[in-house]
């Protein structure tokens, strides 16, 4: 992505006073008081920015049932936590299917975007569209609605790395990035 004239910051909840669904209405709420600043073309938020090195390696999988042994770290997916917007606003491209929209938020059926290179690995010959997958220790299914071209998350010289992307409206944490 190109980080000219980007401002990138950090936002930690207290828990306890922002659970679900409130989290994302104060993000939201961001975002609008964001946008209505002079000078401002667009704004999005993320669990984890790009170049800030946490990885959030959660289990994938086709099936309802967590892999006994779990399997090793390295070939578990790095999860993007999303805001709608975010892939726009960074320039990430979606390259089959469609990116997030406004109806897919909490209440509604779960959906995924994977990156290339989780598509390639996971569905080789398939296509990854409209598949159901499990993530996290869930048992409650995602459908994969999109692909979306690999990025250097953790450094320009690293390879990109096994992806998915959810709407943060959907699987809301206590911490976010603005960008």
């Amino acid at each position: 992505y190109n980080p000219t004239n980007v401002l990138t910051f950090q936002v930690g909840l207290p828990p306890e006073r922002y659970p679900g669904a409130q989290l994302s209405t104060f993000a939201e709420d961001l975002v609008a008081r964001l946008r209505s600043v002079p000078g401002v073309e667009a704004v999005a938020y993320a669990r984890q920015l790009p170049l800030v090195a946490i990885q959030e390696r959660t289990s994938f999988r086709r099936t309802p049932n967590l892999p006994t042994p779990p399997p090793p770290l390295e070939t578990v997916p790095d999860a993007r936590l999303v805001s709608r917007e975010y892939l726009d606003v960074m320039g990430t491209r979606v390259i089959e299917g469609r990116g997030f929209g406004e109806n897919d938020r909490a209440g509604q059926p779960r959906v995924l975007l994977i990156n290339q290179a989780l598509a390639h690995r996971e569905f080789p010959g398939e296509n990854p569209i409209g598949q159901r997958v499990y993530a996290g220790s869930d048992s409650v299914p995602w459908e994969i609605i999109g692909v979306v071209e690999d990025v250097r998350q953790f450094g320009l010289d690293q390879t990109p790395e096994a992806q998915f992307f959810a709407d943060f409206r959907q699987w809301p944490e206590t911490e976010m990035g603005f960008t």
